[in-house]
């Protein structure tokens, strides 16, 4: 009995691709990396001012909860046109600064607590406007060693504060505003603003 084997069709060689083939696709990815670029770079630049936003909420509701958990004043103060600020505990002050605070000869300083960090993703300072400012006083700066500080924002120990308002500017001219509220000591960030920016 003749055995009938049944032969395969033959197989077609594999085809791989050409280093041309390759070389085409990367400039297309390359093409569309470099479009969709600076619409990443917005989104990064945004989401690191409202980051920053956050953490100076976060360290001016702890300068509050420093004051009435030690039961001393608290200044907030920063550097102008930098990202640097920092949290100490307060010098004597005049009963007549905050009426809600009873003591004779006003506050005395609390233990030397210390905070100086940085904003994160290169947002600074921009401006201010402080209780002092409504009132018509001048913006005072205290030259130091690493330059000129803010006029400090206190913090005492019943919970009250001055009311101020921030404005954070990143790169390609995006700001933000963060709002301290003096009777609540709530602290509020606003929306993300766009100047028209040049590069």
């Amino acid at each position: 009995m003749a055995c009938h084997l049944r032969q395969r069709p033959p197989v077609p060689p594999r085809r791989g691709f050409t280093l041309l083939e390759l070389l085409v696709v990367l400039a297309v990815l390359a093409a569309l990396a470099a479009l969709s670029w600076p619409a990443v770079r917005g989104l990064l630049e945004r989401t690191h001012l409202q980051s920053a936003a956050k953490q100076l909420r976060a360290v001016l509701a702890r300068a509050r909860l420093d004051a009435m958990e030690s039961g001393t004043v608290r200044q907030f103060r920063y550097q102008p046109g930098t990202g640097r600020y920092e949290i100490s505990a307060a010098a004597t002050l005049d009963a007549a600064e905050d009426p809600g605070f009873e003591s004779e000869g006003g506050p005395a300083p609390g233990p030397k607590s210390f905070v100086a960090d940085t904003l994160p993703g290169g947002a600074v300072f921009e401006g201010a406007e402080t209780a002092e400012d409504l009132l018509g006083a001048a913006d005072l700066l205290e030259a130091g060693a690493e330059g000129p500080w803010s006029a400090p924002v206190w913090f005492y120990p019943n919970g009250r504060t001055s009311s101020a308002r921030y404005r954070l500017a990143g790169q390609r001219g995006y700001t933000i505003e963060v709002a301290l509220r003096a009777v609540t000591g709530s602290v509020v960030i606003g929306e993300l603003q766009q100047a028209e920016w040049q590069p």
